[in-house]
């Protein structure tokens, strides 16, 4: 009831982002995992749309995260395809992270590698690739 109040009167489906969320407590507080998955699947959206070009990231980059969180790997794979110079992370997302212990293991390797480069959304989302949450953390 609380969230549809303040769907409606912030226009969260064109506007929410993570420090929106954040700074609303919303994660600590939603108990219904259904709609907290709607919400940062929204969030994913929002963010991979909203996002300011910096010196370190590309926006497939920074959205990867959101995507990785509601299990959306295919549609961070497209956005890293559409965008040039990408092709290497497409490769990367192929691979079975399910099923498979050796792409976990190179997940978190190349999560390790991008945080010196300052990649540290995308190496969050490497890392839960990798099943390492403390990594992510």
């Amino acid at each position: 009831m609380i969230l549809d109040l303040l769907s409606q009167r912030l226009d969260f489906e064109k506007t929410v982002t993570w420090n929106a969320l954040r700074k609303l407590c919303i994660p600590i507080w939603l108990k219904s995992d259904s709609k907290l998955k709607a919400l940062i699947e929204q969030v994913a959206k929002n963010e991979f749309r909203l996002f300011q070009v910096d010196n370190h990231q590309t926006k497939p980059e920074y959205a990867a995260l959101w995507y990785v969180l509601t299990n959306k790997i295919a549609v961070i794979k497209q956005l890293f395809k559409v965008q040039n110079g990408m092709e290497n992370y497409v490769k990367f997302l192929e691979k079975d992270f399910a099923n498979d212990a050796k792409a976990r293991t190179v997940a978190c390797k190349n999560a390790f590698a991008l945080i010196s480069k300052g990649k540290n959304w995308l190496a969050c989302a490497f890392y839960i690739l990798g099943r390492a949450f403390k990594g992510a953390v």
